[in-house]
């Protein structure tokens, strides 16, 4: 069980990415951060009004939350990513690079090789969580947190904190009924009602917070499952994705997808975008 309160490595992933190629998340705050050491290319970011251009070498840092926008500038380009779950209270961290941390490269390709480990012997959809209920997977996965653990103390240190207030706790509650429901067709009566508020104020209070609705958080969510879905399982069909996420037809996860990332899912497969 994670400790409450501390970074939740959640999976890996290996991107290979080409100039031109964006990422738009000024819109619809990520619901899932990001920490990827740069091994090729560069690309250049802005967030918070803040620009900057991340370099071979550098390591990127999204917050849960993060909101930015970024385009490659190199004709090739390659991030090592862990992705993970981290709401600090009463602090985030913006979106940032760290340079000087080239010797971590040995570190993220050791949790790479650790990840294309479990996912050799494992479903390949499934999350750390999950990989780990086979005991089988547990002394790689012990391996590759810990690991995730050594870098994470490198790299937090190197961010600045800034401190916010308390989020409302029944948008905490909203989130992780959207979390756990996420392959389910729920209406924001159902997620109002779960946290005992009026939809209205739930909607208010949701985007007061996140700037987002209820359900446009729940679409965020899918759109990050079906793009991490989408480069894991080359195995599955768009319909069949569109069918483990819940949506009610493929025409509908075709037209949240395209509005959510600016390509169609088929566009995004051959060419995927970081997550």
């Amino acid at each position: 069980m994670p400790i409450k309160g501390l970074p939740t490595l959640e999976w890996i992933a290996d991107y290979h990415l080409g100039h031109g190629h964006s990422d738009d998340f000024l819109s619809s705050p990520r619901p899932i951060g990001s920490i990827a050491f740069c091994a090729e290319g560069t690309a250049d970011y802005l967030s918070l009004g803040k620009r900057f251009t991340l370099t071979e070498g550098d390591i990127l840092f999204i917050p849960q939350g993060g909101t930015y926008i970024s385009e490659w500038t190199s004709d090739r380009g390659r991030l090592i990513a862990a992705h993970f779950l981290f709401s600090p209270r009463g602090t985030k961290y913006p979106v940032s690079k760290i340079s000087g941390k080239e010797s971590l490269l040995d570190g993220f390709m050791t949790m790479l090789s650790d990840w294309q480990t479990i996912r050799d012997k494992a479903d390949a959809s499934l999350k750390i969580d999950a990989a780990a209920s086979d005991l089988q997977n547990l002394p790689v996965i012990l391996h590759m947190t810990g690991m995730w653990n050594v870098i994470m103390s490198e790299i937090i240190p190197e961010l600045e904190a800034i401190p916010v207030p308390a989020p409302d706790p029944r948008v905490d509650a909203a989130m992780n009924y959207i979390s756990a429901h996420l392959r389910e067709r729920i209406t924001i009566s159902d997620i109002a009602s779960a946290v005992c508020v009026s939809p209205s104020h739930l909607h208010a209070i949701f985007r007061n917070t996140l700037g987002v609705s209820p359900i446009e958080y729940k679409l965020r969510l899918q759109t990050d499952e079906a793009q991490r879905l989408l480069i894991a399982r080359p195995d599955l069909t768009v319909g069949e994705i569109s069918d483990r996420l819940g949506f009610a037809s493929d025409i509908y996860f075709r037209k949240v997808f395209k509005k959510q990332t600016g390509m169609s899912p088929t566009a995004f497969r051959r060419t995927p975008a970081i997550m």
